[in-house]
């Protein structure tokens, strides 16, 4: 599933931005509310199934995190 990927590359792309050895300043260029609104509208369309509420936890957790380290 195509919004499972980009979950995915979203929290990876955030863990490698973590761990990168760019400086604090640079980090600050992450879209933040780019993303986070992209997540938001991923949201709305996963569902209400069992998968689609596990996928829902799982954007709500990368949207949660985006907003703690940026």
């Amino acid at each position: 599933m195509i919004v499972m990927d980009a979950v995915w590359t979203i929290r990876a792309w955030i863990e490698a931005n973590a761990r990168s050895a760019v400086s604090r300043t640079e980090r600050g260029r992450f879209p933040v509310d780019r993303v986070s609104s992209s997540l938001d509208r991923m949201m709305g369309t996963v569902g209400t199934s069992m998968a689609g509420k596990k996928l829902r936890e799982r954007i709500m957790s990368v949207r949660d995190e985006i907003k703690r380290r940026f």
